[in-house]
């Protein structure tokens, strides 16, 4: 073979290196998020505070699938971050930080809207353990309009 002639490769062998280099770089990535994952404590709300202004200046929709870090988090997950929130039987719900609260100091560390509680079946029981995980950040953080 000379140096300006190509070697001719197979089609289904050029496919089959594809899905094995496709496969693998989904086995890292699942890996990796898995690993990146946290555990934290979670608690719900709703009722009193449904249509009231949010950290964010959004007006807060308990049917919506929002979610309250602590202001300490603020740095880590700003608002506008869309995370998924996995419950211990594996139900997900993709979710929006929207707004902060103090509800650390009871040992939670998220307060989700009374919908993703319904979602992840704790409503009754009003705290469970939850994974966070596929964060995604926002470009610059996401503010509504403050009146």
């Amino acid at each position: 073979m000379g140096s300006d002639e190509t070697e001719d490769i197979p089609l289904h062998c050029s496919i089959a290196r594809l899905r094995a280099v496709t496969l693998a770089a989904l086995v890292i990535a699942t890996t990796l998020n898995s690993a990146y994952a946290t555990t934290v404590t979670a608690s719900w709300y709703g009722p009193g505070f449904h249509g009231k202004q949010t950290a964010n200046c959004e007006r807060f929709d308990q049917n919506a699938l929002t979610v309250a870090v602590p202001p300490s988090w603020v740095r880590k997950y700003p608002f506008g971050t869309q995370m998924t929130l996995t419950n211990d039987s594996g139900k997900r719900v993709r979710v929006r930080v929207t707004d902060t609260g103090a509800f650390e100091k009871y040992g939670r560390q998220l307060d989700v809207a009374k919908a993703v509680a319904r979602k992840l079946d704790f409503v009754d029981t009003g705290v469970t353990t939850l994974r966070i995980s596929d964060v995604k950040r926002p470009q610059k953080s996401q503010y509504g309009r403050c009146t």
